[in-house]
């Protein structure tokens, strides 16, 4: 369900959640009259589909005609939706069992605004610019949709979130364990694969203990993880370019722990090539302003 963009657009609207105005298209015909109602820029998002593969931001009605062609030769749909570029991207972690017992493992925020994919960008944990309103107000969301979907194990949900209001829209839900989940699960010392495998073999949440710390199960970890994924050969994680591009790039993920963002950038620090090549500098400050897949 949550993989049929237009299934999973209309069963959130049918529970009262925003999501992007948007419709889905299986022919180039159809996709074009979507893109030219809603009006370009659009997002262009390939269902049934791993890693992002094939979505992106179309800009023009002659980049839409391409990106449609291509897509459509691996999937039979694509989702046309309102481009919310700038808006702040937030994801939460949420596990649920049989009983309807429900917890958030943690939820993240990317530094960058939705428009720069996750696999380019650098994700903290928790969240550190929030509100507690927006924080519980996007966490009963969180748990309205899961329970809706009748999600049982891990998952996680991401929402665009407006810095300028309180407007939100829920972009994808993932029933699934993924990258973002493997940076939970280090984040907060939370074991999220081994405990989503007990509950898909009926286990309750209040009898399983976490085998970190042998305790019951715990919602939020009291610190700081910054995590920046930067493009290599030797591959770890795989990314797809959501937004910038459609390849899959081999990513490396770095992580930071500290008590404050300030303590994660000490532990980051400059790379050892821009201490020894000076003219490097500007150059790194031009990639951060415009993101590509080498830029962290």
């Amino acid at each position: 369900m949550t993989e049929d963009r237009a299934r999973f657009a209309r069963e959130l609207r049918s529970i009262g959640l925003s999501v992007p105005r948007s419709a889905a298209a299986r022919s180039l015909p159809a996709a074009l009259k979507i893109a030219r109602r809603i009006g370009y820029p659009v997002m262009m998002r390939t269902g049934f589909t791993l890693g992002g593969k094939g979505s992106g931001i179309v800009r023009t009605e002659a980049e839409l005609r391409a990106r449609a062609t291509e897509a459509f030769t691996s999937s039979p749909q694509i989702l046309i939706e309102e481009d919310l570029t700038g808006w702040k991207e937030i994801e939460y972690e949420i596990v649920r069992d049989r009983a309807d017992n429900i917890i958030t493992v943690c939820n993240m925020e990317n530094v960058d605004p939705l428009g720069i994919h996750t696999g380019e960008s650098i994700v903290v944990a928790p969240s550190q610019t929030l509100t507690d309103r927006e924080y519980f107000l996007l966490r009963d969301l969180s748990f309205k949709a899961i329970r809706h979907f009748g999600i049982v194990g891990e998952c996680n949900i991401q929402f665009a979130l407006d810095p300028r209001s309180d407007e939100y829209r829920v972009i994808e839900v993932n029933a699934r364990l993924s990258r973002s989940s493997a940076l939970a699960s280090k984040a907060t010392g939370y074991p999220l694969a081994r405990i989503a495998a007990k509950l898909a073999l009926g286990r309750l949440l209040p009898d399983l203990k976490n085998s970190m710390n042998d305790t019951t199960t715990s919602e939020m970890a009291d610190f700081s993880i910054g995590s920046s994924e930067e493009c290599r050969r030797r591959t770890t994680f795989l990314v797809g370019e959501k937004y910038g591009g459609k390849a899959l790039a081999g990513c490396r993920n770095r992580l930071a722990l500290g008590r404050q963002v300030q303590a994660i950038r000490q532990h980051d620090g400059p790379s050892p090539q821009a201490a020894v090549d000076p003219d490097r500098r500007p150059r790194h400050r031009e990639s951060r302003s415009d993101p590509k897949r080498r830029r962290v």
